[in-house]
This record gives C-alpha cells, sequence and structure tokens, in this order.
C-alpha cells in the first residue's frame, strides 16, 4: 500500500466516524427537540386549565 492510499484510507475511516458521530448527535437533537415541544405543550394546557377559558 503506498502513502497516498494509507493516507486515503485513514481519511476514509475518518471520515466514516465523524458522520456515525453526526447522526447519533442529530438523533440525540431531534429527540430533545421533541421532548421539549411535549413538555412546552403540557405547560401550555396545564395554563389555560388554571386561567380557565377565554371568552
Amino acid at each position: 500500500m503506498s502513502p497516498t492510499q494509507i493516507a486515503k484510507s485513514a481519511h476514509d475511516q475518518f471520515m466514516q466516524v465523524v458522520q456515525k458521530e453526526l447522526e447519533a448527535f442529530e438523533k440525540r437533537e431531534r429527540e430533545f427537540l421533541a421532548r421539549e415541544r411535549r413538555e412546552r405543550a403540557d405547560e401550555l394546557k396545564l395554563a389555560e386549565q388554571k386561567a380557565g377559558p377565554i371568552h
């Protein structure tokens, strides 16, 4: 294997690791945002119940 091939192989492996990390981060971020939206929706429903209906 030539030095160029080794460098390319190392770069490819590095990029695969980076891609996996990015995918894992994006998954965690989506889950976090979904949880925040649910919590916010729950808070708003609770606030509506306390305030009563608005006419």
